[in-house]
């Protein structure tokens, strides 16, 4: 695991762009799992603004959407979909390299279509944030987790997500590619932003693997760039 210091959320933001550019420099036909909420959205507009500026050829990637609430519809922008059709797919003009949960459909049929989808393109690069609770995607911590996509239970913690609006805290699942489709990939960034979760970054530091801190499960990977506010995490790293 290789960690990077960045003395704030600009500079974090930026370091994210520089390290996603290089990957689709490298592979001109990658697939791409995109999260959302704010831990990346400053980045996603830093690699935006790079790629169109220097007319990359975008035409063969593939995109990913992480995970998605379950009850939302078109209407709602407390929805990941809304979150990235403004600060990346719709940019970038990739709508149609784009899969997603669909909203307004069955929830369990969804994550099979997505299981279907990710075992014939496997994710190079999967950008994620550091939940709150320690979940990554709607991996919750619990006493078990998940290979594979899969309709994901909400903890008390998430069902506040800055995400989601007043209107919007009825929601109690959501659906979410599962561990293995993580740990699978072959290049992710975890960005560390949010000073509400310095202790429990403190127990991912200690490098033990626990269910109940999904985001621990990132220690058995071999390929994970850990890109840290160092403004809001006064730890020794």
């Amino acid at each position: 695991m290789n960690f990077i210091q960045a003395k704030d959320y600009d500079e974090m933001s930026n370091i994210c762009a520089e390290l996603m550019r290089k990957d689709v420099d490298e592979k001109e036909d990658i697939e791409i799992c995109l999260a959302t909420g704010s831990s990346p959205a400053l980045a996603y507009k830093y690699f935006v603004e790079q790629v169109k500026n220097d007319k990359v050829d975008m035409s063969k990637w593939k995109l990913v959407k992480l995970d998605e609430w379950v009850g939302l519809d078109e209407t709602s922008t407390a929805t990941c979909e809304y979150f990235l059709q403004k600060h990346f797919v719709g940019p970038l003009d990739l709508e149609k390299q784009m899969v997603s949960f669909a909203l307004n459909k069955d929830a369990k049929q969804e994550t099979e279509r997505i299981n279907a989808y990710l075992d014939e393109n496997p994710i190079d690069l999967c950008i994620l944030g550091f939940g709150k609770n320690g979940h990554l995607g709607l991996n919750e911590p619990d006493d078990a987790l998940h290979p594979i996509s899969f309709v994901s239970e909400l903890t008390a913690l998430s069902k506040t997500h800055s995400m989601l609006e007043e209107e919007d805290k009825g929601v109690t699942q959501g659906v979410t590619i599962g561990m293995k489709n993580i740990l699978d990939s072959k290049h992710i960034i975890l960005l560390m932003h949010g000073k509400e979760k310095l202790e429990l970054f403190k127990e991912f530091l200690k490098q033990k693997i626990s269910t109940q801190l999904p985001a621990s499960f990132l220690w058995l990977h071999n390929n994970v760039d850990v890109v840290i506010c160092m403004d809001e995490f006064d730890v020794e790293i």
